[in-house]
This record gives C-alpha cells, sequence and structure tokens, in this order.
C-alpha cells in the first residue's frame, strides 16, 4: 500500500447556510480525499421598522450568510392618531 503525502486542503466548496461544504486535500501522486464542513444553518438578523400614524412599518429578517437570499418581510400596520 501506498503512503500519501496531503499537502494543506484547499476548500474547494464553500459551506453556506443549507448547504454543506467541502475541502480537497491532494497528494503528490494526484490521490485526493475530502472532508466535509458543516452547513452553518440560518444566522438570522432582523430588523424593526416602526409604525407610525402616517405609514406602515416593517420587521425585516434576513439571513447573513454570504449567498444565502432567505429575506422575510412582514409589514406592520400605521399606528392610530
Amino acid at each position: 500500500m501506498l503512503d500519501h503525502s496531503y499537502g494543506e486542503g484547499v476548500e474547494t466548496q464553500k459551506a453556506n447556510c443549507v448547504t454543506d461544504g467541502v475541502i480537497t486535500y491532494t497528494c503528490d501522486c494526484g490521490a485526493k480525499i475530502t472532508e466535509t464542513i458543516p452547513k452553518t444553518g440560518h444566522i438570522l438578523d432582523t430588523t424593526v421598522n416602526e409604525a407610525t400614524c402616517t405609514k406602515e412599518g416593517s420587521v425585516v429578517t434576513k439571513c447573513s450568510v454570504e449567498g444565502c437570499g432567505y429575506n422575510i418581510t412582514k409589514s406592520l400596520q400605521k399606528k392610530p392618531h
């Protein structure tokens, strides 16, 4: 059996909130092995824009993981005078 000498791994697929990532290690002989980088899960940021008597407000929840696109906006009714 050959002894392999794997160098430093290269991130070949970045983990995000819904998909695992991959680190690939390559031997001088060309053999490769991979290691899974666990997905992060959503990292949510919420912003509240308060309603007033003249305009509606909103609650905006976004995932801060790069490339995710998770974004939910809920409207808040105007407040009475």
